[in-house]
């Protein structure tokens, strides 16, 4: 089993992290939502929407299902 992680960044310090760890969930402040979306899609990730609910303020990423990235 591979180690779980869960992480809480600023979008700027996302490429070198993301060199080495793919985290189960992305907790971002989102200034600029429509780029935070797009920076995440790009890069095998899709949004939490339940969470848009109960957080103003962050988005919330989880990995796509492995089907959905082979076919990029």
């Amino acid at each position: 089993m591979r180690p779980r992680h869960r992480l809480l960044i600023d979008v700027p310090s996302c490429p070198k992290y993301f060199a080495d760890v793919q985290p189960e969930l992305c907790g971002v402040e989102a200034v600029r939502p429509d780029l935070v979306k797009y920076y995440f899609a790009a890069n095998g990730y899709e949004l939490i929407e339940k969470y848009l609910k109960v957080d103003k303020i962050n988005l919330y990423f989880r990995p796509k299902p492995a089907e959905e990235t082979q076919d990029r």
